[in-house]
């Protein structure tokens, strides 16, 4: 398999152990037989890796920092593994139409259904989240918010362990009955492009 971006050769070659490489004219020509081969082992090596127990997102509250708001952590440690910076999921089914028009309850249950079906393509689970940012439209839906939150999120995320999420209102999303949408920061492990 050959890798034909400058930037897979790169992660190749730092996943190696090589902290600098000179990109010149020709310089990379020669290393693209052996990334190749290096990249199938280290591709293979890295998936294991990943899949090991106890490789997971721990979440955390410095005792310096603020308390964090309910079901929030303040950061996310990431130990290993790629990321995958995931689209902001809306409450729009498999057709495309929109899930519970103009209702906030219905939205945010398909908002993560959304999300939690990206995240199985990506072969990882919510445990696997770095961090959320969360979008309303009009304050008013941050209450309904905070309890369709308290409901579901003890469901998804073990141990009342919850990863930090940024809660923003604003005025409209892409389309006017969209009421919530929700993007996702997640550790993943390693991925074939297609």
């Amino acid at each position: 398999m050959l890798f034909s971006t400058a930037y897979e050769i790169c992660r190749i070659f730092t996943a190696a152990g090589l902290d600098t490489i000179a990109i010149a004219s020709g310089m990379i020509a020669t290393h693209v037989d052996s990334a190749s081969r290096e990249a199938e082992r280290m591709q293979l090596q890295l998936t294991e890796e990943n899949n090991l127990p106890g490789r997971k997102v721990d979440y955390s509250n410095p005792g310096a920092a603020r308390a964090p708001g309910e079901l929030s952590s303040q950061i996310a440690l990431v130990d290993s593994g790629p990321l995958a910076f995931i689209a902001g999921q809306h409450a729009l089914d498999a057709h495309g139409y929109c899930v519970g028009i103009y209702d906030f309850d219905a939205q945010f249950e398909q908002v993560f259904e959304n999300l939690g079906a990206v995240l199985k393509g990506l072969n990882a689970g919510f445990a696997d989240i770095v961090k959320l940012t969360t979008y309303l439209v009009q304050s008013e839906h941050i209450e309904k918010f905070m309890r369709a939150r308290a409901a579901l999120f003890p469901k998804l995320f073990a141990n009342e362990s919850y990863p930090p999420n940024t809660l923003v209102v604003v005025e409209c999303l892409v389309k006017e009955e969209l009421l919530i949408e929700v993007e996702a920061v997640a550790r993943v492990c390693v991925v074939e492009r297609s």
